[in-house]
């Protein structure tokens, strides 16, 4: 058995039409972007869903789906993680099918007019399923739901149409009420709150279904869950809603494929394979980018556990492409080095490696914010002494020595024909295209406002 979960905050869940036709300060829109970018999968959504220039809701609800796909958004996510469900649907039906079901397909059955053969197949489908729900278990840990939902923002609706639309997604939050105690006083309470969507009927509505969220755990918190930075916090309190052997944590910005899902058991097969002197307690796995926390490990490691790393599987992931978003990210990963320093974790750490170890964890972690406060610290005495001279100069030579050594062997194979012709090809037409392309986006754009303008 595993379980995924992912943390989210307040980052989009599904974009809006008015997100998406909203032009930033060099007059272009997301949508209008993203048409540019994906141009055949534009010119297939078209073909698919009957594009009409007047939108009706149908249309725009798939024209929102389309875009959220491309984007960074908890919609991507969801959809790439239950391919985890939709990989386990099928490896349970390869495995429990006969023949004759095999050759028809595990999706035939909707077409069949054999009413007998129909009820077997869908017996076989729900038992496919409720293999997988035994198997996977998938937890979004949504921190401000239960304000969003009292307050009817779109993200809350946005968040239920997921639940409705993948059934078995279980949504966290940390909901926060006012209870009575005794008759006359009244205290906040904190609850740890597991949902599912549930299909009810409203007699006062029209609509014959109406669609809610329902209740599956409620644990009252002796206090506010959110002590330190949010995402941790947000993250612990939704792992006791989990299940099963395994756990993978994924960001809001990753998605998953298809074909990956379909590895997970040989993935999971990891864990019994001694790799070195042990068994691993931490799986990593390479990272796909689609655009353009480390305290685990330690506490894994201090408990005699082994991290490793395998590469023929993969997630999606989306990285900052912005100067803003790009200094927000060092910022981060500074402050994590600075709490990392205040952690138990690394005391002990200190006082059981050996000295390479200790070297090597030193270096990748707080040794590079550490090295240059005491450079910076130092560089005033050695100008003082008249030392510093002498530092820049052996710097000057360690660099040269180090550039030799790491510049000498490509300089080398420079030289070779089909070398530079890779170098050409692979590192420089990729620059070139993406340059080119974004401005065909913008003259595209100020050729459209030209021709409205003389309309």
């Amino acid at each position: 058995m595993i379980s995924a979960l992912t943390p989210y905050y307040n980052e989009h869940v599904l974009f809006s039409i008015k997100e998406l036709e909203e032009e930033n300060e060099d007059g272009v829109s997301t949508l209008f972007y993203l048409q540019k970018i994906y141009p055949d999968e534009w010119k297939n959504f078209q073909e698919r869903v009957g594009w009409e220039e007047d939108l009706n809701e149908e249309l725009m609800e798939e024209l929102r789906l389309w875009a959220s796909y491309r984007g960074q958004t908890l919609t991507r996510t969801v959809r790439g993680m239950m391919y985890y469900r939709k990989a386990l649907i099928l490896e349970a039906f390869l495995d429990m099918a006969k023949h004759e079901d095999l050759m028809e397909g595990y999706k035939a059955a909707e077409s069949i007019s054999d009413e007998e053969w129909k009820i077997q197949q869908r017996s076989l489908l729900a038992q496919c399923e409720a293999l997988a729900d035994m198997k996977f278990t998938y937890v979004v840990s949504c921190q401000q739901y239960g304000n969003d939902k009292r307050s009817a923002l779109p993200n809350a609706q946005d968040i239920l149409q997921l639940m409705r639309t993948y059934p078995s997604l279980r949504v966290a939050y940390i909901d926060k009420v006012e209870d009575r105690v005794g008759e006359k006083k009244i205290e906040t309470a904190y609850y740890s709150t597991l949902v599912k969507v549930a299909l009810t009927k409203d007699s006062e509505s029209a609509d014959p279904v109406q669609n809610l969220d329902q209740v599956i755990y409620r644990i009252k918190l002796p206090g506010p869950a959110l002590l330190g930075e949010g995402k941790p916090e947000n993250q612990n309190h939704a792992i006791i809603f989990t299940r099963g052997e395994g756990l993978q944590t994924i960001d809001m910005n990753q998605d998953n494929y298809m074909e990956e899902a379909l590895k997970m058991r040989n993935l999971l097969q990891e864990f019994l394979t001694v790799h070195g002197v042990r068994h691993p307690s931490i799986l990593g796995v390479r990272e796909h980018i689609f655009t353009g926390r480390s305290i685990t490990g330690y506490n894994s490691t201090l408990r005699g556990g082994n991290v490793t790393h395998h590469e023929y599987m993969q997630v999606g992931k989306g990285r900052d492409v912005g100067l803003n978003q790009i200094s927000k990210f060092e910022a981060k990963v500074a402050n994590g080095n600075g709490e990392q320093t205040l952690s138990r974790d690394i005391y002990r750490l200190g006082h059981r490696f050996d000295f390479f170890r200790m070297l090597s964890c030193y270096f990748t972690t707080v040794g590079f914010y550490f090295s240059t406060l005491i450079a910076q610290a130092c560089r005033s005495i050695l100008k003082v002494a008249g030392l510093w001279g002498s530092v820049r100069a052996l710097a000057r030579a360690y660099e040269v020595i180090m550039g030799v050594m790491l510049f000498t062997p490509i300089t080398v194979l420079s030289w070779f024909p089909f070398v530079s012709e890779f170098q050409t090809r692979m590192l420089f037409n990729q620059a070139f295209s993406r340059g080119l392309q974004i401005s065909r986006i913008l003259g595209g754009q100020k050729k459209e406002r030209a021709a409205s303008t003389k309309d």
